[in-house]
């Protein structure tokens, strides 16, 4: 039970670390998208 706790943990770390980059990645897209898709519509 114990190791199975550690490497859900590790997983849970790992899946941490890559999804918040990727997050902040994905809403700096969708910001200057938005943005673009504003400029075009003024």
């Amino acid at each position: 039970m114990v190791h199975v706790n550690v490497l859900a943990d590790a997983l849970k770390g790992i899946t941490n670390v890559l999804i918040r980059p990727c997050s902040k990645v994905i809403i700096w897209f969708l910001t200057v998208m938005t943005k673009h898709k504003l400029g075009k519509l003024l």
